[in-house]
């Protein structure tokens, strides 16, 4: 790791961006839950008054390592070096998909060992991992770069994105959408879809 390398935040800027957070959070759920307007204008005040006393530049570009990645630091924290400045360094998503992520980082790494990574997040309820190959990359090898991007967004579509097991499937929440296993949608309050309206 060079000098100039992503850090993480310094812990006065951390605890900054947790309180902010919990903010986010708290206007999140104001909205979604279709809390009286005063109730949303006081939590949208306390979320922008949160955000005030952070520098947005250096928050954005530090070492943003999610902090349930257990195990997973070291790898998580090596993949979000490959997002440049200005991107933002986050993985997105929940704990259930960092094996996939890890995994996926790894096989592209042995294809490309300099490919960058712009964003690694969940849509929809999938995984989206934007990622580019170095320009002097082989054809056939950006062909399997690629195909190894579309192979764990597909595994995505099964997996669990709170605990990584492979009976995932596609359920919503105020047209909020996530993979998850039955287990973990009860326990979050999510519906499953019903059959054709996840395509």
């Amino acid at each position: 790791m060079t000098e100039d390398s992503p850090q993480p935040l310094d812990s006065a800027s951390a605890a900054r961006w947790e309180a902010a957070q919990s903010a986010l959070r708290e206007l999140a759920n104001a909205v979604v839950e279709g809390s009286d307007p005063e109730t949303r204008q006081a939590a949208a005040e306390a979320a922008r008054q949160a955000l005030s006393g952070l520098d947005l530049d250096a928050l954005r570009d530090a070492l943003n390592v999610p902090e349930d990645a257990g195990d997973h630091y070291n790898a998580l924290a090596a993949i979000l070096r490959r997002i440049p400045d200005g991107w933002g360094r986050w993985i997105s998503c929940d704990a259930g998909w960092y094996s996939l992520i890890v995994d996926l980082d790894r096989d592209l790494a042995a294809i490309d060992p300099h490919y960058a990574l712009h964003q690694c997040k969940e849509k929809f309820g999938t995984l989206r991992f934007y990622a580019h190959a170095s320009e002097e990359l082989p054809d056939e090898a950006s062909r399997r770069f690629a195909e190894r991007i579309a192979a764990a967004e597909r595994a995505s579509a099964t997996t669990c994105e709170s605990c990584g097991t492979t009976t995932g499937s596609l359920h919503e929440r105020r047209d909020w959408f996530k993979t998850l296993c039955e287990s973990c949608a009860t326990e979050n309050g999510y519906r499953p879809l019903p059959s054709g309206d996840d395509s």
